[in-house]
């Protein structure tokens, strides 16, 4: 975030805007392996039938309400004091976008690719480069409908096709995030014990 209030104290605040984009990303890509990071606490879970479903919700709903609300305020308040109106179809867009789509894309990537931690308990190798991979790659997902939109827009001088991606990004992020996290309760439905046995901490 500071990333982009830093500027500001230079006369540029072309960047303002996207301190709440840029907040949601970095929360959702160290949030991506949620279950690896339980380790074997995470069988507790699993043995209780049905509750891993639950868990999933739980953690799902616990990220957006955390992240939602905050980047959302950070969005909406840099934006209007960055003296940038051009910006507000762009982050209106973006911002519900990145926020619900990220919803389901980390509980999806958390059951998916699934690292234990090292053997000295710190975060392994693997994890760290899964979490800068995703700086890229959740983004990328949750809004290149919205970009599309805006681009044109821009390019054709078109104001209500940039407006156009506002319902449109909060339909992307919806649908985006409603169907990973199915995908990511089907994988838990199908692979439980195989996600537990990859978060065992390793011996010592």
């Amino acid at each position: 975030m500071l990333v982009c209030v830093i500027p500001a104290f230079g006369g540029n605040t072309s960047l303002l805007p996207f301190a709440g984009l840029l907040f949601a990303t970095i929360a959702a890509s160290c949030f991506t392996n949620f279950y690896g990071d339980d380790g074997t606490s995470l069988w507790l879970t699993l043995v209780v039938p049905g509750a891993y479903r639950a868990d999933l919700r739980g953690r799902e709903w616990a990220w957006f309400l955390v992240v939602g609300p905050a980047s959302l305020l950070l969005t909406v308040v840099f934006t209007a004091i960055s003296g940038q109106p051009r910006f507000w179809p762009v982050v209106l867009a973006a911002e519900p976008a990145l926020v619900l789509g990220s919803t389901g894309l980390l509980a999806l990537i958390s059951v998916v690719s699934v690292n234990g931690p090292s053997a000295d308990g710190g975060p392994s190798p693997m994890r760290v480069l899964k979490t800068h991979v995703a700086l890229i790659a959740v983004p990328v997902a949750a809004l290149f409908p919205v970009a599309a939109l805006l681009t044109a827009g821009t390019a054709g001088h078109l104001l209500w096709l940039q407006w156009l991606a506002v319902p449109a990004g909060i339909g992307w992020g919806a649908l985006l995030g409603g169907r990973c996290g199915q995908l990511a309760q089907r994988r838990l439905d199908l692979h439980a014990p195989e996600i537990f046995s990859r978060v065992r901490a390793p011996a010592a």
